[in-house]
């Protein structure tokens, strides 16, 4: 109002021509809001990973807690066993790692080899398990290809489903967990 003296540096009244937007929310004040302060606060300028180099520590990760399931198995049914549910394991300690790891749009072995090249190196170590089960009789001899794409097919099944729920209420129903499942 005219005639009413404010403090310095207080500029215009909230909502009149020349208020700082700024000072009028420091304020308390009534502003127009932008669609910036509609969106909320601005994320962080601090670079975060890019998706592929996620899923290239992911597949790190994932490496290491299936070598030590192997490395800690007395046999290679066991070894098989065991690399199976420490991966059904990872995808649960590491979920957001699993989902990205499993989308090859991200992933795309032509603009991100190294991304690819991560990616082998569990399913090798899967490969190793299968060889070494066929090669002890546990498994049918040839070709480990049939029997590593039904392993490595029925872990990332079971992941996914973990992963988006469907699996936490069957194991409701049957009265289990998903890793005892």
């Amino acid at each position: 109002p005219a005639g009413v003296r404010r403090p310095r540096g207080a500029g215009a009244p909230c909502g009149t021509a020349g208020s700082p937007r700024r000072a009028c929310r420091r304020r308390g004040g009534a502003a127009r809001r932008t669609a910036r302060d509609r969106r909320g606060p601005r994320p962080s300028r601090r670079r975060r990973g890019c998706g592929w180099t996620n899923i290239v520590d992911g597949h790190r990760l994932l490496l290491e807690r299936l070598l030590a399931a192997r490395d800690g198995a007395a046999d290679s049914v066991s070894a098989l066993r065991d690399i199976l549910v420490a991966y059904a394991a990872f995808a649960a300690d590491h979920p957001a790692h699993i989902r990205i790891m499993l989308r090859p749009e991200v992933g795309d072995p032509a603009r991100h080899p190294e991304a690819a090249a991560a990616g082998t190196e569990p399913v090798e170590l899967l490969r190793s398990a299968v060889q070494d089960a066929q090669r002890d009789g546990a498994l049918p001899p040839g070709d480990p290809d049939p029997m590593l794409h039904l392993f490595w097919s029925l872990a990332v099944g079971f992941v996914t489903l973990w992963i988006d729920g469907p699996i936490e209420a069957r194991c409701s129903v049957v009265g289990t967990t998903p890793l005892e499942l």
